[in-house]
């Protein structure tokens, strides 16, 4: 297998222009396997992460000997990281547009009118009600329209105005709520060759301790492959800005998605109960 990547690095490297930092390769490639989906899915994850390294040691030095360092010394890492924000949600209560349904109306927009209680008809004032004569204003009906509503029996809503819906008392009309017991965290996925980042990773792994800081972790860009990254919330307790180590692996589990994005497949059942 190893010998058909190298085959196929040779033949794409001229396809790929910056090649600077391994991220820009990578992205290089997957814009390359995007058009030829098919081909790269049969191979699965692997494949794409070998051949953007042999491609950045073809570009960077002329041989394929970096990158086949680079891979008999990768390892696969989960990172996690915080800057302590906390997590901004949908409102629940009205789905995020800010407006509820009117509780006094039930969102008709009217409500009964008082006067006539919904009849839309009053007993007519000038003869009360008394038909033994007739009268010139309700012509012996005894009753008449009743002049609140206009005979229709309701009127508008005065909580919301006619326009059936309130601002919403969850959110205040924002639409969104503060969960002041979530932060928003993101979890990096990585693969790396440096045997630094290596040891401090599988030294703490799955504990409370940071591995180093996220600008420490920044600079060394140069020394892993992100493969891809992706933000969630919960109730930790991680002190901001520094990065800790989740899942360590030489061999995980991965896929590839059709928009070439290689992901874990433990990336949304890993416990984290630890760092709360």
């Amino acid at each position: 297998m190893d010998e058909r990547i190298k085959k196929v690095a040779q033949k794409l490297q001229k396809s790929i222009k910056n090649y600077d930092d391994v991220g820009f390769v990578y992205q290089g490639v997957r814009m390359i396997a995007m058009d030829q989906t098919d081909y790269f899915l049969h191979f699965g994850p692997d494949f794409l992460i070998k051949l953007t390294l042999y491609i950045y040691s073809l570009k960077k030095t002329g041989d394929l000997k970096l990158g086949e360092k680079m891979i008999n010394n990768l390892s696969f890492i989960q990172l996690l990281v915080t800057d302590n924000e906390p997590s901004i949600k949908e409102c629940k209560s009205c789905d995020g547009s800010g407006m509820e349904t009117c509780e006094r109306c039930k969102g008709s927009g009217l409500i009964e009118c008082p006067k006539c209680e919904g009849d839309g008809e009053v007993s007519c004032e000038w003869c009360d009600g008394d038909d033994s004569e007739e009268c010139d204003e309700c012509l012996g009906e005894e009753t008449m329209n009743c002049d609140k509503c206009g005979g229709e029996g309701g009127i508008r809503c005065p909580t919301c105005r006619g326009e059936s819906e309130t601002v919403c008392e969850t959110c205040g009309g924002e639409g969104e709520i503060v969960d002041e017991y979530e932060v928003v965290y993101e979890i990096y996925f990585i693969a790396t060759w440096n045997k630094q980042i290596q040891d401090l990773c599988e030294l703490r792994v799955e504990t409370l301790e940071p591995v180093m800081s996220l600008t420490r972790f920044l600079r060394s860009s140069d020394q892993f492959l992100e493969l891809i990254r992706w933000k969630n919330s919960g109730p930790l307790k991680v002190d901001k800005d520094q990065m800790y180590c989740i899942h360590y692996s030489n061999e995980p589990e991965m896929y590839l998605q059709k928009n070439m994005l290689i992901r874990p497949t433990n990336r949304y059942i890993r416990n984290l109960d630890y760092l709360e």
